[in-house]
C-alpha cells in the first residue's frame, strides 16, 4: 500500500455521490496503480468527495499524522526553550569562562585564553541540550543550576592572583 492512504468510514458506500470516472481520473492523474473502486484505499485519498473521511490515520505520513503545532502552549514552549538556549547559553559560557581563568593553574593569559575556548564550546551544548531537554522547564531548571554551580565555583576560587 502506497504511503499517504487511508480507510473510508463505514457508510460511504457507492451511493456516496462519487463519480467512478473522477476518481480513475485522479488515479491515473497521479500515476498510482490499483483499482477505483469506493473500497480502494487510493480512492479514499484522491477522491474530492471522499477525502473528508479519512478515519484512519495509521497509513499517513509522519508529518501529516503530527497534531497542528499552534496555540499558546506550544508558543511558550518554544520561548522557553529560545530563552534558555541563548541568554542561558550565553550566561553559562561566561560564568564556564571566569571559572575556568580563575581555577586553571597556569598563567593568568594562557588560563584566560583556555577557558574563552572552552568556553566557545560549552554555549553550543547548552544550547542543544535546552531543546533536547524533556520539557522547557527542565531547560531552564538545567541551565539555572549549571549556572549557579559555575558561578559557585567562580566565587569559590576568588580574584585571580
Amino acid at each position: 500500500m502506497p504511503r499517504g492512504t487511508a480507510t473510508l468510514l463505514s457508510g460511504c458506500g457507492e451511493d456516496g455521490g462519487c463519480s467512478f470516472a473522477n476518481a480513475i481520473d485522479l488515479h491515473r492523474a497521479a500515476r498510482l496503480p490499483g483499482r477505483s473502486t469506493h473500497g480502494n484505499r487510493l480512492h479514499a485519498r484522491f477522491c474530492p468527495i471522499h477525502s473528508g473521511h479519512i478515519l484512519d490515520p495509521g497509513g499517513l505520513s509522519k508529518a501529516a499524522a503530527r497534531p497542528v503545532r499552534s496555540g499558546w502552549r506550544y508558543r511558550a514552549n518554544v520561548a522557553l526553550r529560545t530563552l534558555a538556549g541563548t541568554v542561558g547559553a550565553y550566561g553559562v559560557a561566561a560564568l564556564t569562562a571566569a571559572a575556568l581563568a580563575r581555577t586553571l593553574p597556569m598563567a593568568r593569559v594562557e588560563a584566560v585564553t583556555i577557558a574563552t575556548l572552552i568556553a566557545y564550546l560549552v554555549a553550543p551544548a547548552v544550547t542543544i541540550w535546552a531543546f533536547l531537554a524533556r520539557g522547557p522547564w527542565r531547560a531552564l531548571a538545567g541551565v539555572g543550576i549549571a549556572a549557579l554551580l559555575l558561578g559557585g565555583v567562580g566565587w569559590i576560587a576568588g580574584q585571580p592572583a
